[in-house]
């Protein structure tokens, strides 16, 4: 697994990490909700980008995840906005977003054939991105060390 080991200290010079800039969103998946792309409505805010396959169970499972978090992030008004990228190029957007829609996690901002500044081949893979743009952490998003990144992001937002 790829992890960034960095420090929460360093500047975004020091930590030597992809920015949110040279993301690739990729272009909406039709008939999905909320498709569009305001980067000006993630200031002050932790983004996470999710690379997802509609056809790969783990990512199935992960989306069903995702969308509990989503509703966590509302409950408790958090600061995160959260994006899937679908990165099956043969998959037809109805099966998308019937995949997203089963799995619960339709309120998510759905996009196809985009991906992360940050390569890797196994999915589900995220990407935290940082309120200044620099990416927290990327890797396999099922593990353990996606939600001690997220606690990490959530404490540099609120300066703790």
């Amino acid at each position: 697994m790829l992890l960034l080991a960095i420090s929460l200290n360093l500047t975004a010079e020091e930590r030597h990490v992809e920015t949110f800039a040279e993301l690739n969103w990729g272009e909406p998946v039709t008939g999905a909700a909320k498709t569009e792309v305001k980067p000006d409505q993630y200031k002050g805010k932790i983004v996470v980008v999710e690379e997802f396959g509609a056809r790969i169970p783990d990512c199935i499972k992960r989306l069903k995840e995702l969308g509990q978090l989503l509703k966590r992030v509302e409950r408790e008004k958090l600061p995160i906005v959260i994006y899937a990228i679908h990165r099956q190029r043969e998959v037809p957007d109805e099966e998308i977003v019937k995949t997203v829609k089963d799995a619960r996690a339709e309120a998510i901002t759905i996009r196809k054939n985009g991906w992360l500044p940050t390569f890797g081949e196994r999915m589900p893979r995220a990407g935290i991105f940082l309120p200044d743009g620099t990416q927290l952490w990327h890797g396999v998003s099922s593990e353990r060390e996606f939600d001690r990144s997220l606690k990490d992001a959530l404490k540099v937002v609120s300066g703790k």
